[in-house]
C-alpha cells in the first residue's frame, strides 16, 4: 500500500497512468490517503510511473506529484 500524508483535511486524489487513464480515486481522512495499489477492476496496478492529482475540498489548494510503482 502507498500512503500519502500531510494533506489538507478532506483532499481528493486522482491517480492516473502516464496516458491519463484513471487508476484510483481517493479521499484523505485526517490528512492521509492510502492506495492499495489496485485498479478499479481489482487488479494490481502494473509497475510504472503514475501521476497523483490532488485538490483540497475547499478548492484553495491543488498539487500534482509522481508515484513510482515497482515489482
Amino acid at each position: 500500500a502507498v500512503s500519502i500524508d500531510r494533506l489538507m483535511g478532506a483532499t481528493t486524489l486522482f491517480i492516473t497512468d502516464v496516458a491519463g487513464n484513471r487508476v484510483a480515486r481517493l479521499t484523505s481522512v485526517g490528512g492521509k490517503a492510502t492506495w492499495d495499489g489496485r485498479r478499479p477492476d481489482g487488479r494490481l496496478a502494473a509497475a510504472g510511473i503514475y501521476i497523483v492529482w490532488m485538490t483540497a475540498s475547499n478548492g484553495d489548494s491543488e498539487a500534482v506529484g509522481k508515484l513510482l510503482v515497482t515489482d
